[in-house]
């Protein structure tokens, strides 16, 4: 049964949470993502915020940190919480451990672009967040794989949500400005990106969906549902096409120089 998270049991760091920062926080965001988000691509932080507190259960999957970004970071420890981050670039994940220290979290390192091979491990939540813009292949191909990989991870009634920019969608002349020479750049991927394919493909692999456009942003959620799958049915998995990743725990005293007995090195799974 999914566990779902309460009021009592997690709460978002409120100092962060409710946009009071000290001096240095507030250093250290005004070049980064509430900047981006707001003024580049109209989409508050707080919108990302709501989506995720919204969704977040106490077996959580976070995929793709990059430069180590999460707002796992701003949840309260707990002792019911279990928190992975899955992300290619080791130093994102090690950044990533950094931030959030104090969830303990388990960090796994493979590529999102092929099968994620848990071995019977499901989580409760998955969260996408500004991650499907920046892959490699059609907006098609992107969206089947990850979606793909999400529901093979996903407890029944588990929650998968996040965001990502699109394309095509509402953007004024900097977001368009900034758009075309990060694609340019290689560092975006979205240029035919649109919500219309968003939501077939996530209606092909699960149900409950919900996609809001905020801005250049698109927020979805939805729910994982055994059984056949309907609709959209002319999608075949890309994922299908690709070789199975080798999903690596990464050792945790490597990272933050703190042995600890109860991870255990270079540990692989295959389904």
């Amino acid at each position: 049964m999914k566990k779902t998270i309460t009021s009592a049991a997690l709460k978002m760091d409120e100092q962060v949470a409710t946009g009071k920062r000290t001096p240095l926080s507030t250093l250290s965001k005004v070049l980064g993502h509430d900047l981006v988000n707001e003024l580049a691509w109209s989409c508050p932080e707080a919108e990302l915020v709501t989506l995720f507190k919204r969704n977040i259960s106490k077996n959580h999957l976070e995929v793709g940190v990059e430069g180590g970004y999460s707002l796992v970071k701003r949840l309260k420890a707990n002792s019911e919480l279990k928190v992975s981050f899955l992300d290619s670039d080791k130093d994102s994940l090690k950044a990533a451990h950094k931030n959030a220290k104090h969830l303990n979290p388990h960090l796994y390192c493979a590529s999102l672009l092929q099968s994620w091979n848990f071995k019977n491990r499901k989580f409760d939540s998955i969260n996408l967040n500004m991650v499907i813009q920046s892959l490699q292949g059609s907006f098609e191909n992107r969206l089947s794989t990850i979606f793909h990989n999400a529901r093979m991870c996903l407890a029944p009634r588990g929650k998968v949500f996040g965001s990502t920019l699109l394309g095509k969608g509402e953007n004024g002349k900097i977001s368009s400005l900034l758009m075309s020479m990060y694609n340019k750049k290689g560092v975006l991927n979205n240029r035919l990106d649109n919500v219309r394919q968003l939501t077939n493909v996530l209606e092909y692999y699960f149900t409950d969906v919900k996609v809001t456009t905020v801005g250049c942003v698109a927020l979805f959620e939805a729910t994982m549902t055994a059984g056949n799958r309907e609709g959209y049915s002319q999608l075949v998995p890309y994922v299908a096409r690709r070789e199975r990743a080798d999903i690596r725990e990464l050792p945790v005293y490597k990272i933050d120089g703190s042995r600890r007995k109860e991870v255990k090195m270079d540990r692989r799974f295959a389904f």
